[in-house]
């Protein structure tokens, strides 16, 4: 847009079809997410090292 429609843009009034902006669509997923599937989270192991160092991390008994 130039500065005089930026200027006078409440004030002008579409005349037709034309001169409206076009719908607004709603806004898609990118591709790139939509070609991923989707993974259940992981799940945290309950026995065994690595149960015992996040136990230990995160202090739960």
């Amino acid at each position: 847009m130039n500065r005089i429609t930026l200027t006078l843009r409440e004030k002008l009034v579409p005349t037709g079809d034309d001169d409206r902006p076009p719908p607004k669509a709603p806004k898609q997923q990118s591709h790139i997410r939509q070609a991923r599937p989707q993974q259940p989270p992981a799940k945290v192991p309950e026995s065994g090292p690595m149960a015992a160092m996040l136990k230990k991390l995160f202090g739960k008994d």
